[in-house]
């Protein structure tokens, strides 16, 4: 038979015993591309890659074969290995310890060792940081060295517990909320985990904020999940806006008023807010109480939610020229407006404000970068 005729498996194992790896390599994929289920195909394939020095690809390959024959342990500890050399020691840990009590007597000695390469210096640290704890409980980088240990030899409960008490230390590291929701996750502690990561969604830190949303469901929270949120984080004002006008929606303005009155006292900048809990307070008639934030309103240089106060009110509309905005002023507003948004993850909103910007300025090569 010829060699053209020969499977692509055969024709890959005749360039293996030439020492013909990249050839060897592209028949197997070739291969498996056609019959992907041929777990020795995926081994051979991720020893022929090892031989080029692709680790990576390696790793992949043996993932594949571990997910097609879970009893392969020798596939497993190849594949254990180069996870930790990927700085995925979690993972490599994880299965040291399922292969250190194998059955195979000759697996064990090795994957024993592997193991207590990993986790003796976790155990060490652990106690260490405890101690250095016992004698200053306000340590910040104690509590996140430690809540990171913890997390890395799964003791999810210690590193929740760490990962918490370092967060209340610095409210400003947003990136920590971000670890407690991980590591609640992983606990299967679903409540509170969506708790943390909807904190941490609705923030200052972009960054966090978008980490934790690749964590979220991808559905919109419900109020009771901003209510477990905002116990964890009652200062976050983003959180409380947000759970205002979700409750608005919902027509449940004893609720909705509740929250506005939140950001409205602590943001006092936020003029929309200002004006929604004046207009829910003259809906249930308190005048009074009304007055003092539809007053901010009207003291302020927005003159369109100004009229709508004054409308509210029953006063006389601003009779103004309203002079035409440079179109250099749209475009720089526009622009801001399409970054804040950027940051905050809101992509049809920056989609919009590129737009306006673009048609502003069409020949303003980095909005037209952005919007591309």
């Amino acid at each position: 038979m010829a060699a053209v005729d020969k499977p692509l498996a055969d024709q890959a194992y005749d360039a293996l015993r030439s020492h013909n790896y990249d050839v060897a390599i592209t028949l197997f994929q070739q291969s498996l591309r056609a019959r992907p289920a041929q777990q020795p195909v995926w081994k051979d394939l991720a020893y022929a890659l090892l031989k080029t020095g692709d680790n990576e690809g390696a790793m992949e390959a043996f993932a594949s074969a571990m997910k097609l024959d879970a009893a392969d342990s020798h596939v497993a500890m190849e594949y254990a290995f180069l996870a930790y050399e990927q700085n995925r020691k979690i993972e490599a840990r994880r299965i040291f310890d399922r292969l250190r009590h194998s059955s195979d007597p000759k697996l064990r000695p090795a994957a024993e060792q592997a193991f207590q390469n990993i986790d003796s210096p976790l155990h060490e640290g652990i106690a260490r940081w405890k101690q250095a704890l016992a004698g200053a409980p306000e340590n910040f980088s104690a509590h996140e060295e430690l809540a990171h240990l913890a997390e890395q030899r799964d003791e999810l409960a210690l590193a929740a517990e760490h990962y918490l008490a370092a967060w209340k230390l610095k409210p400003a590291h947003r990136a920590l909320l971000v670890d407690l929701g991980r590591v609640l996750k992983a606990a299967d502690r679903v409540a509170d985990s969506t708790a943390a990561l909807l904190a941490a969604s609705r923030g200052a830190e972009p960054h966090a904020a978008d980490k934790a949303r690749e964590l979220l469901p991808t559905r919109y929270p419900y109020v009771y999940e901003f209510r477990q949120a905002l116990e964890l984080d009652g200062g976050n004002i983003e959180l409380h806006r947000e759970l205002a006008y979700l409750l608005l929606a919902m027509n449940l303005k004893p609720e909705a008023e509740q929250e506005f009155h939140v950001v409205a006292d602590r943001a006092v900048d936020d003029l929309l807010s200002a004006a929604q809990l004046g207009f829910l307070m003259l809906g249930r008639e308190d005048v009074k109480a009304a007055l003092p934030y539809l007053q901010r309103v009207l003291d302020n240089d927005d003159s369109e939610l100004a009229d709508r106060v004054r409308t509210a009110l029953k006063l006389p509309q601003t009779l103004r020229h309203r002079q035409e905005t440079p179109r250099s002023k749209v475009s720089v507003a526009a622009k801001e407006l399409a970054r804040r948004s950027y940051d905050k993850g809101y992509m049809s909103d920056a989609l919009k404000y590129l737009r306006v910007a673009h048609e502003t300025d069409p020949v303003d090569f980095q909005v037209m970068l952005k919007l591309g």
